[in-house]
């Protein structure tokens, strides 16, 4: 009878010591904070405010103020930064990183080059599960009818690529998806929504809110400047499908100069006329 009394108390002490022990590995750190955010730590049910330097543990509850902006460097291989009036939480399990966006808006960058084989990080939203290894990209959850944190009622969640490649499905459907490349956009309600193109001034625009000072190295220019790279390389992949749609394969294995000069001997092309 002792006996079983003694594991009964050291199970006891073993479970409750859970949570102390979740604290001691934290899962990321603000590198940078404008305006006012703050912190629910698990453990506690007391709300402190976020500083810049402080280290985020698993589940810990962010929030950020009107006209702020938070950075969460987690673990050198991603880059979580937070606009204002957002909600969200960090989880981590067996090589998958959770982030838990209840409202508001956050831009993701994942190192590719910094991901170990099998790792994937997620983006969680009320109706809507985004999935990447290697990209950037925009979540912004907008809630009507409901407040934070009160269910899915009022949920609504757009999610754009900048860089990489991005699947998105609905939460209470994750067989139906959909993968976004550079510069794709998608909405989700109820359902999966149509995806669309934006253009360069729409992707400046969604871009703009996540401008920081430029101390910090990751300012407006460049969110533009990296924008305005993908962009320029949907371009010339267009550019290059157009040219293999114009010659076909068999063509494009004769030197251009001698394509040009097919061309102007064909009939109807002007007479004495030769491609330099």
């Amino acid at each position: 009878m002792v006996r079983w009394i003694f594991l009964g108390i050291s199970l006891a002490v073993s479970l409750t010591s859970i949570p102390a022990a979740a604290q001691t590995t934290p899962v990321g750190i603000v590198t940078t904070l404008q305006g006012q955010a703050t912190v629910a730590h698990v453990a506690s049910s007391s709300t402190l405010p976020l500083k810049f330097k402080d280290s985020i543990f698993e589940r810990d509850r962010i929030n950020t103020a009107e006209h702020s902006i938070v950075k969460v460097l987690m673990g050198g291989r991603a880059v979580v930064t937070v606009r204002e009036l957002s909600m969200l939480t960090i989880t981590e399990d067996l090589g998958r990183t959770t982030v838990n966006l209840e409202s508001g808006k956050i831009a993701v960058s994942v190192a590719k080059q910094k991901m170990k084989p099998g790792e994937t990080l997620e983006v969680h939203t009320p109706n809507a599960v985004a999935a990447v290894r290697g990209t950037v990209f925009v979540v912004e959850v907008a809630r009507q009818g409901a407040q934070a944190g009160g269910g899915n009622l009022g949920a609504a969640t757009q999610v754009t690529s900048v860089t990489g490649t991005v699947e998105v499905s609905p939460a209470n459907n994750p067989a139906n998806t959909a993968l976004l490349t550079a510069f794709k956009s998608v909405n989700l309600g109820s359902s999966l929504g149509q995806v669309r193109t934006l253009s360069q001034p729409e992707m400046n625009t969604l871009l703009s809110g996540f401008a920081a000072s430029s101390r910090f190295g990751f300012n407006q220019a460049t969110w533009q400047a990296m924008s305005l790279k993908e962009q320029n390389k949907l371009v010339a992949r267009g550019q290059r499908a157009d040219a293999r749609h114009r010659f076909p394969a068999q063509d494009r294995r004769i030197p251009l100069r001698v394509r040009r000069r097919h061309c102007h001997d064909q009939p109807g092309a002007p007479r004495g006329h030769r491609a330099p």
